[in-house]
């Protein structure tokens, strides 16, 4: 029985581990994601990208796209509720020319965290 700082843990090997604790979970114990981001859809894409967004509470969401270099060619916020969103990018920088060709990267800031996803843009 290893001591994890937990309380009491069990561990029985019956062909698989198997945890048991002893005691109850009280609900501060257990922690959810604040925010998560889906994968791009489509990817690659050819003009519109769209990424889904979870939100467990109401907050200010930033959202950049960068290219490979790191250098941001657009960027946005916006005060969101909680649920799901649709973060959506068209393809275009900032002074609203088509980027060029090649790989992308969306980071969203939201709720104290930074989430990333990869992406290509084909023409």
């Amino acid at each position: 029985t290893p001591n994890t700082g937990v309380g009491s843990v069990t561990i029985a090997d019956r062909g698989a581990l198997e945890f048991v604790r002893e005691g109850s979970v009280a609900v501060g114990d257990l922690v959810a994601a604040q925010v998560s981001l889906g994968p791009a859809y489509p990817n690659p894409a050819r003009s519109t990208v769209a990424f889904t967004l979870q939100m467990a509470r109401p907050g200010r969401v930033d959202w950049y796209v960068t290219d490979v270099l790191g250098r941001i060619v657009y960027e946005e916020a916006q005060d969101l509720v909680a649920g799901g969103h649709q973060i959506r990018w068209s393809g275009a920088s900032a002074n609203g020319k088509a980027v060029p060709a090649g790989v992308y990267m969306v980071r969203v800031d939201a709720n104290g965290e930074t989430l990333a996803r990869r992406f290509a843009v084909v023409h």
